[in-house]
């Protein structure tokens, strides 16, 4: 086994004690919300409905994929479904320490020198971050969603690689609007880069046209359903926590951004050292500031979030790593730079 190989067993091996520790520390207890989604899965499985109490047809949930997923172990008595929907957060959770890996691994052209440090980095601070830790056992849907996001990302970088990465990219999309209700924001973000960077796309009319079709067939049957179920498109918690007051929405956005950038202000600090003039004309670093700062406005728009661990900001936190980690590699070698400078000048 190669020493990056071993570096990384020891990253994953490091995050799984760490998330042991927590759920120790939290009595091993799912998040309040988690119960939500329980109880859906529970109605569905006795033949009542996608329904929080028989007869009330209200979509008190924004995590359809995830209350289907955990609705059988809902009946297996052999089963506790608030371990096993942790542990399934756990062990997607450390996929996406890889999937982040490989993420990075795809901008090692761009600082070949330091090409180990930056595939790992980002792993590494994944496994170190408290709220990717705290969210892969709280028994909600966001281990589930980050994995999908990157996904996308991976696929969508590797769109011209072979014609699976487009079915993979449209299963993705898909996966991840049934997953949360920003889906589609994300397929809208992906698209506009896409026709952005549209020269470095092959076939790209076909693959656009394509993407569009598939998506808007998926939107036809998801959102029927939930028209004709609930008879609203929109989760009824959307309504219920005040959203459509945008002006309060901002301050309490506001707050809440400050408070994820104040926690993690390293990271912030070293994207500013991103070279932007040459990033926004490379297509994939464009993507990852394009995508952080639409979903980062999303955040802001929506107000926030109340919970603990900077919930919203999970499936942002891997790509801000792989943003930080190009900004102080960045820094890194200017200063190499200037150091090399300054002793031929002498």
């Amino acid at each position: 086994m190669s020493k990056q190989r071993k570096y990384f067993v020891f990253i994953l091996v490091f995050f799984v004690l760490y998330c042991f520790f927590l759920s120790w520390s939290f009595l091993f207890q799912n998040v309040d919300d988690a119960y939500i989604s329980y109880r859906y899965g529970k109605n569905l499985m006795e033949g009542k409905g996608l329904v929080y109490n028989q007869g009330e047809y209200v979509e008190g949930y924004t995590n359809f994929l995830w209350t289907i997923i955990t609705a059988p172990f809902t009946q297996i008595k052999s089963v506790d479904v608030s371990i096993f929907s942790s542990t399934l957060g756990l062990l997607i959770s450390m996929a996406n320490i890889l999937m982040i890996a490989l993420i990075a691994k795809m901008f090692s052209a761009n600082l070949a020198k330091y090409v180990k440090y930056l595939v790992l980095l980002p792993a590494l601070f994944m496994a170190l971050d408290d709220s990717i830790a705290f969210w892969a056992i709280g028994g909600m849907e966001f281990p589930l969603y980050t994995l999908f996001i990157l996904g996308i990302t991976y696929n969508y970088f590797r769109i011209n690689d072979g014609k699976k990465y487009l079915v993979y990219l449209i299963a993705l999309l898909m996966l991840c609007t049934l997953s949360r209700p920003e889906g589609n924001m994300i397929i809208v973000v992906t698209l506009g880069h896409m026709f952005l960077f549209r020269k470095h796309i092959n076939n790209f009319w076909k693959v656009f046209g394509i993407i569009i079709a598939a998506y808007a067939l998926f939107c036809v049957g998801y959102y029927g359903f939930k028209y004709l179920f609930y008879g609203q498109l929109i989760p009824n918690t959307f309504y219920a926590k005040g959203v459509t007051d945008f002006k309060m929405n901002l301050v309490l956005g506001t707050k809440y951004l400050a408070m994820c950038i104040g926690t993690r202000i390293y990271i912030f600090i070293f994207i500013l050292f991103i070279p932007f003039k040459k990033a926004f004309t490379d297509k994939r670093q464009s993507y990852l500031v394009g995508f952080v700062l639409m979903y980062i406005i999303y955040i802001v728009a929506v107000g926030g979030d109340w919970m603990i661990a900077n919930r919203f900001f999970v499936p942002i936190i891997p790509m801000l790593y792989v943003l930080s980690v190009i900004g102080f590699l960045n820094v890194i070698n200017k200063i190499s730079e200037y150091l090399k400078n300054e002793s031929k000048a002498i």
